[in-house]
């Protein structure tokens, strides 16, 4: 199982790179609001309340179909996407946690200029954490589309570094992803090292 797991792994990095390659994929439309501010100056909430940041990824890769499992073999395939299916179960979230807690939404892989550089730091805080967001939020979620490369190290830091650091609470990433950083980072070693602080 773990080599099949570490076939598929590569077969994604591959499917990627050559994907940046052909120069297939497309940008997301200037006028839509991925442009939105990361800055924001809601109130902090009561140490009470917790902060949830939901982490998607938006990489090439979530453009993928998945298999259904058929008399224990995957023969056919959902009309859903990985991503269509994550979106799925943030919006199912959305109607469950509490109206309470903080909530918030960060993406990455969202957009491609074809230089690395520049894509491998493609993460945007689309809704910073906050209560009555939750419209705002269902909103987003269907202007995001598979773009890029996978800088899931580059997005887990945003996240602790920014978008979370200025809250005292109990703070919470929910990651919804496929698959490993296709960027070169070491996502578990950093959060290893986070934890150690």
């Amino acid at each position: 199982v773990e080599k099949d797991e570490r076939e598929k792994s590569r077969q994604k990095e591959r499917a990627e790179r050559n994907m940046l390659q052909s120069g297939s994929s497309t940008r997301p439309d200037k006028s839509s609001r991925w442009n939105q501010s990361e800055d924001s100056q809601e109130n902090l909430p009561n140490i009470d309340e917790p902060v949830v940041l939901i982490l998607l990824d938006c990489s090439h890769s979530m453009g993928e179909k998945l298999p259904i499992a058929t008399g224990g073999r995957s023969k056919n395939w959902t009309p859903e996407t990985k991503l269509d299916m994550a979106k799925a179960a943030v919006s199912y979230l959305l109607q469950k946690i509490p109206s309470s807690v903080y909530l918030g939404l960060r993406v990455y892989g969202q957009g491609y200029d074809g230089d690395p550089f520049t894509d491998c730091k493609q993460s945007q805080l689309l809704i910073p954490p906050g209560k009555g967001n939750r419209r705002e939020m269902a909103l987003q979620l269907r202007e995001i589309h598979p773009y890029g490369l996978t800088p899931l190290e580059y997005a887990l830091r945003k996240c602790m570094e920014n978008d979370l650091a200025r809250f005292t609470n109990k703070k919470f990433v929910l990651l919804l992803a496929d698959g490993s950083d296709t960027c070169g980072g070491h996502p578990e070693i950093y959060v290893r090292e986070f934890k150690g602080k």
